[in-house]
């Protein structure tokens, strides 16, 4: 008799484990999705203004870039002061 309580614990143990996954997999997918809708609405209160500058500056060339001087170079530079 006591084995079948043991068989029917781990198969109550089971099914629980089952029904939380399946819980915390619906409850990821409803964050998802509700995340996505926030994303949505933030994106709609954005202004189109707002939008043309991200993309203004996103695609607008860097300034020239200093280069770093080398070793042999800055030993030149100081030996001419």
């Amino acid at each position: 008799m006591e084995r079948k309580h043991c068989l029917a614990w781990i198969a109550l143990s089971m099914i629980a484990a089952a029904l939380l996954t399946l819980l915390c997999l619906i409850l990821n997918d409803h964050a998802e999705t509700q995340a996505g809708k926030r994303v949505e609405q933030m994106a709609v209160r954005v202004k189109p203004a707002g939008a043309d500058l991200i993309q203004a500056i996103t695609v607008a060339p860097s300034p020239q870039r200093v280069e770093p001087v080398r070793h042999a170079e800055r030993s030149q530079q100081t030996s001419a002061r």
